[in-house]
């Protein structure tokens, strides 16, 4: 297993956040969901090229937000120094 990161910033909550509890939870969200979308876009590029590398996935990684090539580049580094392939 290879990990890497953190990529994003962790969103700022207000001091009486709590965990799925209004009005702290949504003004988080709001915070939150940009990056969500970022990383699941980065998630399934990284799933698709090392397929497309011919390297297993284990996992289906759906399609997700919209791609941020300045963001998948630094990514695709990491990875390709543990998976030579994609850097091809």
């Amino acid at each position: 297993m290879i990990s890497y990161g953190p990529i994003f910033p962790e969103v700022e909550r207000h001091a009486d956040f709590a965990y799925r509890v209004q009005p702290h939870w949504g003004a988080a969200m709001a915070l939150h969901e940009p990056y969500r979308d970022r990383m699941a876009a980065l998630e399934h590029r990284l799933a698709s090229e090392l397929e497309r590398a011919r390297y297993v996935v284990m996992n289906p990684v759906p399609a997700g937000g919209v791609l941020n090539e300045a963001d998948w580049l630094p990514v695709r580094e990491a990875f390709a120094e543990h998976f030579q392939r994609l850097a091809d």
